[in-house]
Formats: C-alpha cells, structure tokens, sequence
C-alpha cells in the first residue's frame, strides 16, 4: 500500500495513475458523494465497493481525485482489490484519520475490549453468567423441523 501524500489530510497516492496523483475525500467529496448515493452514503459505498461494484470506485474516485483526469486510465494496472483499499484507505483517513488497516485494527481491539470487560464482569458476578448462559438458545432450539 502506498503512503498517503499527505495523510494528515486525508490524501492516499496514486502514482499509477499519474505523478502527484491522489485522491481525497474533502467535505466537498463528501458532498458530491452524499448527493449521487443518498444519505447513508457511506454504509452504501463500503458495501458496494465490498461488492465489486465499479461504478462505485469509479463515482468515488471522480468525487476525491486531485486531477480530472485521472480516471482516464482507470484502474492504472492496479487490481480492484488495490482500488478499494485506496479508496476506503481515503475515505476512514478524513473521517477517522486512520487508513482502512489502521481502522480494522481499532475496532478489532475495542471489541476484544469490550469481550473482556464482559468476561470480568462475569467472572465476577458467577450469577449473571448462570442467568445468562440459561437464556441462550440451545442446539434443539435452534434446530428446524
């Protein structure tokens, strides 16, 4: 994965695509991309980028590119798979300021996190396990007729 050009404003290189390009999710990208998808713009986008879906990288690309041009040559010899994580690489560096690996680590270590606070509380209240444990479906519950 390529550095950002300058990640503290959110901006993940490009250079397959042309010297200084990049792409950018400005509030004005944002917008744009607020205004083709809908409201829940983002959740959309991520699942359709998870999808393949290239007139998604192609909308997300024209909405953060520096340089008009650059979808000229798109995807520039990249594979999509490269595509996405440039552009979701983006878009959670402007809106959390880490990049799309940097973000999955953090919610990876905030819900073990939070497994362990629950395991603690556990341990320490042997009670509200037993309450708990007995209000899991059992495998005759959850086996269909």
């Amino acid at each position: 994965m390529d550095k950002p050009a300058n990640k503290s404003r959110g901006e993940v290189a490009i250079p397959e695509a042309g010297e200084g390009a990049f792409i950018r999710f400005s509030v004005d990208a944002l917008e744009r991309l607020q205004a083709a998808v809908g409201d829940d713009y983002i959740n959309v986008v991520i699942s359709k980028l998870a999808k393949v879906d290239v007139k998604t990288y192609k909308l997300c690309i024209a909405c953060a590119a520096n340089d008009d041009g650059i979808l000229a040559a798109f995807p520039w010899g990249l594979t999509l798979e490269e595509v996405n994580i440039k552009i979701l690489d983006a878009l959670f560096l402007t809106i959390h300021g880490r990049d799309w690996a940097e973000q999955q680590e953090f919610e990876r270590k905030k819900v073990e996190k939070e497994l362990d606070d629950l395991q603690s509380r556990l341990e320490a209240n042997p009670q509200m396990a037993a309450y708990l444990s007995s209000k899991l479906p059992t495998k005759q519950d959850t086996e269909s007729d």
